[in-house]
């Protein structure tokens, strides 16, 4: 016999709190008591609908069940009722920092003239569950994700490493790798105008993991050959950030590859042999604040400016680590929409170059 939910008293539930909620918080305590007790009754009842709800509207526009159950119990313990936000507050109130801005605007929220400890208090009589379910559904639904995130993309995030995982399996974090590739590059800087794979064999640094070639600013079209069993390392977008002025410590240089090329990237795309990488943000490496990795690189003879020799450095960019593919044919597309930086001071110079290489692989 199948479980039937009460909807009589869930009803009940329902109208009892709409028609509390409106009330101004002039009704004294008890009846503030009477409401928010009405709320909490509503929020336990509903949430195997909300559940239910959401799951269908999440994997319809083909959201990860992460990203549902996050959304669910974020939303609906965010704008549940007072009593789980640590304490009754009379009118049904909740504060928001004062750049609250969503998507959708819930009908009846009205502003409170109050500011404290700069934020907005703002009232909101619908219900907790209720409204989280309006607003996940729209959230979930709003940009829903394309149909080859849904269906084909499965298949590039199958050969692709987790930053997580990247230590585990090779030894070193995805930040470590990315700074050895700017050693390697540096050490052969061959590798960085190559637009047709000439250099590609450089790659094979022994060890678990082989460094692929990336575009420099031109579109490339690279071919060569990967030993099998290795890891392949792709630089689909990255910055790096010698220390010499007029930035020569680590918190102006975190400052350069963080804020002004990393977060000025506009579009970044990755097809594992025509597969789409999913969620590419999971990708990408910044440095740390607390511990960034700082590494050396050799910056060739010392010019006339100064510049030269042995340089600390630190890098940011996206990074993805492909698991050993299977021998034979592979292709490979990386594109990115970089901001342009000055190389001389680190700031925005304006514009933006497209990153775009293509890459065939023969794995052996």
């Amino acid at each position: 016999m199948q479980p039937r939910l009460p909807w009589r008293p869930l009803a009940a539930l329902f109208l009892l709190t709409l028609f509390l909620a409106p009330l101004p918080g002039i009704a004294g305590p008890l009846w503030r008591v009477l409401e928010d007790t009405a709320h909490v009754l509503l929020f336990a009842a509903l949430t195997p609908v909300l559940a239910l709800w959401l799951s269908g509207a999440g994997l319809l526009a083909g959201r990860s069940l992460l990203t549902v159950n996050a959304c669910t119990w974020g939303l609906a313990v965010a704008l549940g009722p007072p009593v789980f936000q640590g304490k009754f507050r009379p009118g049904n109130c909740r504060f928001l920092p004062r750049d609250y801005d969503l998507a959708i605007e819930f009908p009846k929220i009205r502003p409170c003239n109050n500011n404290i400890g700069g934020s907005v208090m703002k009232c909101r009589p619908l219900p907790g569950p209720l409204a989280a379910a309006i607003t996940c559904t729209m959230l979930l639904l709003v940009q829903p994700a394309s149909a080859d995130e849904r269906d084909g993309a499965r298949e590039g995030d199958a050969a692709v490493l987790t930053n997580r995982d990247v230590r585990e399996k090779t030894g070193k974090t995805i930040a470590q790798w990315g700074a050895k590739w700017w050693q390697w590059a540096f050490k052969n800087p061959e590798v960085l105008g190559d637009t047709t794979g000439e250099f590609g064999y450089l790659g094979d640094v022994g060890g678990p993991v082989f460094f692929a070639e990336g575009s420099n600013g031109d579109a490339v079209n690279l071919s060569y050959d990967v030993p099998g069993g290795k890891y392949i390392l792709l630089p689909v977008a990255t910055y790096i950030w010698t220390f010499f002025d007029p930035c020569a410590e680590v918190d102006c240089a975190r400052e350069i590859v963080n804020h002004n090329f990393l977060e000025g990237i506009t579009y970044v795309n990755v097809k594992i042999d025509g597969e789409r990488v999913r969620n590419i943000a999971a990708y990408q490496v910044r440095v740390d604040e607390t511990k960034p990795v700082v590494f050396k690189v050799d910056a060739g003879p010392i010019d006339a400016d100064g510049y030269g020799g042995i340089l600390k450095a630190v890098q940011a960019g996206y990074w993805v680590m492909l698991k050993p593919l299977p021998p034979g044919k592979h292709r490979i597309s990386m594109f990115a929409m970089v901001p342009n930086i000055d190389g001389l001071t680190g700031e925005l110079a304006g514009g933006y170059t497209d990153l775009d290489a293509k890459l065939k692989l023969q794995v052996r």
